[in-house]
């Protein structure tokens, strides 16, 4: 997490603010109002369909060039970084599923958090090839 004054530059060449792994991708980066931060969860979910959920609170404010893990994901990467409020709904989205696709409360994703660094709990059978998409209650 980096305030927003430290990715912008002065010079015309700009600065270097995120470094991906050749191969990698970099996500799109989350906004959020500093006041927010305490109410706030970060969720991520690796390609190995792992999701941990650790509160915003816990993750430090580091300056430009600095990092911290956020998720043991060994060598597999992280597909999908959200952040929402216990009152958010996080709908699984299985490709090829036919009947409702499965919207979990808090109740349901509240096994799901963790620590910083930890690898994160898999997913329920039959959620192996789900996305997951943030609504808000």
């Amino acid at each position: 997490m980096v305030p927003t004054e430290d990715l912008l530059g002065k010079n015309r060449q700009g600065k270097l603010a995120l470094k991906v792994t050749e191969g990698g991708v970099a996500l799109p980066p989350l906004s959020f109002m500093a006041e927010e931060r305490s109410s706030l969860y970060l969720g991520l979910l690796t390609a190995a369909r792992r999701l941990l959920i650790v509160p915003l609170a816990d993750v430090a404010e580091l300056s430009k060039g600095k990092g911290a893990k956020l998720i043991n994901a060994k060598s597999d990467p992280v597909i999908w970084a959200g952040c929402f409020t216990k009152k958010s709904i996080l709908n699984l989205l299985i490709p090829g599923r036919k009947r409702a696709q499965p919207e979990w409360a808090f109740k349901d994703w509240r096994p799901y958090i963790g620590t910083l660094g930890a690898r994160g709990e898999k997913l329920p059978k039959g959620c192996e090839k789900a996305e997951i998409e943030v609504a808000s209650a």
